[in-house]
């Protein structure tokens, strides 16, 4: 089996948006996809005691932490069961990397759950994103950070109709989709060459899905240069709370011990290759980056470039293939 896991505000479907995706690509070639769902997007948002409108403080207190300490070895223990195998295949995108490397660092058993991890765009050290993303966590300061929680604003970005009206109405129009797109490379980087616009209403559905405000702030936590990856940050007090310290705990990178392969882009400008780079450092057991054969390939590329099977995902299979 593999898992896919997606980015920040990205759901499930990105992954099935067309024929050549990732998703279908895989299936083709006789894997068994599982596909992930962060918490707090559209297919993530039931508990069993909290509601996402009415217990708003309480159910998107969550950052990527919980997602990689509770939720992926969940997915992992449940796939692994309902397959009757011994390991799985993962890969993640994005955030979808970030939790992966919590879950290695922290549960560092259920790497040996894990027959190899590809990581798509990695983002644990994001000390130079550029762009709108790199501004939005610049903008976090701790009075911001404060307001939000003052005014009640605990959920980001959630699928709506206003978007979804956007989405048919404005970005499906041949004649306005320029100004969706120019939004979305102003996010991930220009690569105009490589989006598909007829498949882009498609991915628009599904984009931006909703996530918690305390997401982006952990990731503003670590954006400063030189930041370690760590866990969030409640302040002082909070810490000594929390952790029995002053300070939160940092991830131990040398745990994530499954094998790994990476792949980035050099117009990334969320993952951008010199934090990449300086990732590939601190990790035991990388047996290959790859450099996408692009050099306009940005972070959405990954998922929806015209050319992504040819430069990456026939890659991965070939990868994927040695393992079985």
């Amino acid at each position: 089996p593999v898992l896919l896991q997606h980015g920040l505000l990205c759901a499930s479907p990105v992954w099935v948006t067309s024929d050549n995706s990732l998703g279908f690509s895989l299936a083709d070639a006789g894997f068994d996809v599982w596909l992930g769902n962060s918490r707090g997007n559209t297919y993530s948002r039931k508990h069993i005691k909290y509601d996402p409108d009415r217990d708003k403080e309480v159910f998107w207190d969550f950052s990527w932490h919980e997602m990689g300490y509770y939720d992926l070895p969940a997915s992992i223990d449940y796939i692994l069961n309902v397959t009757g195998h011994e390991r799985l295949f993962y890969i993640g995108h994005s955030m979808g990397t970030t939790m992966y490397f919590v879950l290695g660092a922290t549960r560092p058993e259920y790497m040996d759950k894990v027959q190899a991890a590809v990581t798509m765009a990695p983002v644990v050290f994001p000390w130079n994103v550029r762009g709108a993303f790199g501004a939005s966590m610049n903008s976090l300061t701790p009075f911001l950070n404060w307001l939000t929680k003052l005014l009640g604003l605990y959920e980001i970005m959630p699928r709506s109709p206003k978007v979804l009206w956007l989405d048919r109405h404005v970005c499906a129009n041949p004649r306005l989709q320029v100004i969706c797109s120019d939004f979305v490379f102003a996010i991930c980087g220009f690569d105009k060459k490589e989006l598909n616009m007829t498949v882009f209403p498609t991915i628009l559905e599904y984009l931006p899905d909703g996530a918690s405000f305390k997401e982006l702030e952990h990731f503003s936590q670590i954006r400063p240069k030189g930041s370690n990856f760590k866990q969030f940050d409640y302040g002082y007090i909070g810490n000594l709370w929390r952790y029995g310290s002053y300070f939160p705990p940092t991830y131990n990178l040398t745990n994530v011990r499954a094998p790994l392969y990476i792949y980035y882009g050099q117009n990334d400008w969320v993952a951008d290759p010199q934090d990449v780079s300086y990732t590939v450092s601190r990790l035991p057991n990388v047996k290959k980056v790859i450099k996408v054969a692009n050099d306009q390939f940005n972070h959405i590329d990954f998922m929806w470039a015209i050319d992504a099977k040819t430069l990456i995902y026939d890659d991965v299979i070939s990868t994927f293939n040695k393992y079985v």
